[in-house]
Parts: structure tokens; sequence; C-alpha cells
């Protein structure tokens, strides 16, 4: 995995990150831990206002990690079999965490698949909209974010007029 360096545009004050290509859902607006400056972060998106991912709605990538620990624990006995006859503790090692490594890999896509047919991923996409909802309720974070580029629907930045009341 990728470390990437970040920097504050305000006091220049380093912050690590694993990847840039990451995804992740809430408020793109961070603010510095040493400074309190605001700055963008790319990795987080609003789902209120751009949607949930595809790719977090498929089971495809679930699949993959299982069809991926399968080759990984065939490579595994095919290893086990050579070293079964000239057998030395560290082949038999390689062949032991292929095994494991394989089986990891198959059970997390297991798990990907039971949250999506159980509804737990719907639900905690659910709840990560409630809360870009709340967020955006914020009439002056609705605006900052439109400053900043992003496509925010009219219903969040600007107050709706009660027609009953105002008479």
């Amino acid at each position: 995995m990728e470390v990437t360096n970040g920097q504050c545009p305000g006091c220049g004050h380093k912050f690590f990150y694993y990847s840039k290509q990451e995804y992740r859902y809430g408020s793109p607006i961070r603010t510095c831990k040493k400074c309190g400056c605001k700055y963008v972060d790319t990795r987080y998106h609003e789902i209120a206002v751009e949607g949930v991912r595809d790719k977090n709605q498929s089971v495809i990538p679930a699949f993959i990690l299982m069809l991926i620990g399968a080759f990984v624990v065939y490579r595994g006995f095919c290893l086990w079999g050579g070293y079964r006859y000239h057998s030395t503790f560290p082949a038999e090692l390689k062949s032991i965490l292929f095994f494991i490594i394989g089986a990891l890999l198959i059970i997390a896509g297991i798990v990907m698949i039971i949250a999506k047919l159980t509804g737990s991923q719907k639900r905690r996409m659910d709840k990560l909209l409630k809360e870009s909802e709340e967020r955006l309720k914020d009439k002056n974070y609705a605006q900052t974010l439109a400053r900043i580029g992003y496509n925010v629907p009219d219903k969040y930045l600007y107050e709706s007029v009660d027609v009953h009341n105002s008479i």
C-alpha cells in the first residue's frame, strides 16, 4: 500500500495517509490539528451530494476476493505436495502460510457477501447518508462545499421559506 504525504496549507504541518485512491464517506473538509486551518481531503466524499459508488453496491469484489483466496489455497496444496518428499521446515512453513492467507481471503469474501445479503451494508450506507444530510443542514457548510466545486443540491444551499407562516 502506498503511503502518501499531505501538508496543511496553513502551517505546513505534514500528515500521512495510506493512499490517494482511498475512498471514504464523510466530510471532505478537514481541520489541521496543529493550527486549525481548514483544507479539503479528496479521499472523503459527501454521500448526500455524490451518492454511493457502484463499487460499494456490488458483490463482484467479494467473489474476486474469494477466487484469489481459492487460488492461494490451491497454490499452498501444490507446494505442500512438492515438499512432501524432500521436506524442510521453512518450505512447509511457506505452504502453511499460503493456506492461512488463502483461507482469510475466502472468509473475507464470504463476510462481504453476508453483509450484502443480510442488509447490514445497506444499513451502514443509510446511516452514513443520514449523517451526511445532517451536516448539510448547516447552510454555511453546504455553501462552502459549493464554493469548492461540489454540486450541492439547492435544498441544502437555501433555507426553505414556509409559505403558510409567511402570510
